[in-house]
């Protein structure tokens, strides 16, 4: 029994060829005369092709995709990284500008002073004073809370005499009070303002 024909395209022309396989066959013999084109088979070739192609290109897609989420994830972390440095970038840079620390005042103060300190402050009581981050210093804008008010006080005044270029003042002086707010108990803190604010206080006294 001959074998069935598998037809593939020629190399030279744009006919079919026969290629013969040697699997048994129950259907018509074939005709001794001129075969057949048939290109059947080369059309699922042809298809299965376009099949490959396509899922290719979809992976291809899909890698580049993921790529471009990869590096759009790198570059968000990165400016959100960056962002988030530039507080505390800004703090140690006031910071440097200033020569040396003040020292706290240990001595007991009044119930009296304190009243009189919040006052000319503006401060509301009861006032509970917390540390305070590059964050939360700017977070608070205008109306800063009763830890940078009364840490100011102490910042301004040794910045006074202790600061290298006047140009820093304000970022000195935001510096130097965060870190006041971090590194002071309110204990010292109220008494080292109370003892700044003393030759105000007289000097308001009407004579």
């Amino acid at each position: 029994m001959p074998a069935p024909e598998i037809l593939v395209r020629s190399s030279t022309d744009a006919s079919c060829t026969r290629v013969a396989i040697e699997v048994p066959s129950s259907g018509p013999k074939p005709s001794s005369g001129e075969p057949k084109r048939r290109c059947e088979i080369l059309a699922r070739f042809e298809v299965r092709g376009l099949y490959d192609f396509l899922a290719s290109l979809l992976v291809s897609s899909a890698t580049v995709t993921r790529r471009r989420y990869l590096t759009a994830l790198v570059l968000v972390v990165t400016t959100l990284s960056a962002a988030a440095a530039v507080p505390w970038l800004m703090y140690w840079i006031g910071l440097s500008e200033i020569d040396g620390r003040p020292t706290p005042i240990t001595h007991a103060v009044t119930a009296e002073q304190i009243d009189g300190l919040f006052k000319r402050l503006r401060i509301s009581q009861p006032a509970k004073l917390d540390p305070i981050s590059p964050y939360s210093y700017f977070l608070q804008g205008p109306r800063p809370g009763a830890s940078s008010r009364i840490a100011w006080v102490i910042a301004s005044s040794h910045n006074v005499r202790h600061l290298s270029d006047r140009r820093y003042w304000h970022l000195s002086g935001a510096a130097l009070t965060i870190w006041l707010t971090r590194n002071w108990t309110p204990t010292e803190l109220i008494a080292s303002a109370i003892e700044l604010e003393k030759p105000r206080a007289a000097s308001a006294v009407p004579q």
